[in-house]
């Protein structure tokens, strides 16, 4: 058995233990990145539909209410949505590296339990390290929602313009409806039968 046997039952649960302790921080990572590529994917779908707005906005720039205003927040949009995105891919940066210091701090944890390399501190800086990056991604995600809902303010804000400038307007007049002049045919009279 050679140097597995000389482990010893007790010290291998708590190695164990020690190695699976990274995992409960991995699996944070887990569902933290779900949520940004989420995030991510909502962002870029905004994204996508500018363009189609601006032209859209642009073959009816003559009938359009507010149409400086409607162009302005599309290039708000636009210089929001990059910033949004920017801090999402840090934040996604950050918690893949996150990841990959709780794997390897794990791993080191092993490594330093059979006796392969005699530096445990490594695994504390390893691990010190990963909780900084879930830290700073974190930080990056409360800024990107700090933003996402002032963009939010700033097209409500918007759209009671929008609504202020059709309630001044007089509503059209209803159409005007003529009555209809129904002939209801009537069954024809049977002369009465003479006995």
């Amino acid at each position: 058995m050679g140097w597995l046997g000389q482990v010893d039952p007790t010290s291998a649960m708590a190695v164990m233990t020690a190695m699976i302790t990274p995992a409960v921080l991995i699996s944070a990572c887990g569902l933290l990145l779900l949520s940004t590529t989420s995030r991510v994917s909502r962002v870029f779908d905004r994204v996508r539909s500018l363009p189609q707005r601006l032209e859209e906005l642009e073959r009816r720039k003559n009938e359009t209410a507010l149409y400086d205003e409607r162009r302005t927040l599309i290039f708000d949009l636009v210089a929001t949505l990059t910033r949004r995105a920017r801090l999402l891919q840090w934040s996604q940066t950050l918690f893949y590296l996150g990841v990959a210091t709780f794997v390897t701090t794990s791993i080191g944890i092993g490594v330093v339990a059979l006796g392969w390399m005699r530096h445990a501190w490594i695994n504390v800086a390893l691990s010190l390290a990963g909780g900084l990056m879930l830290l700073a991604a974190s930080v990056f995600l409360i800024l990107e929602s700090r933003i996402a809902l002032h963009m939010t303010q700033r097209e409500l804000a918007f759209l009671n313009r929008l609504g202020d400038h059709y309630a001044q307007r007089p509503a059209p007049p209803a159409p005007r409806v003529e009555r209809e002049t129904r002939v209801e045919l009537q069954p024809a009279r049977r002369p009465a039968s003479r006995p």
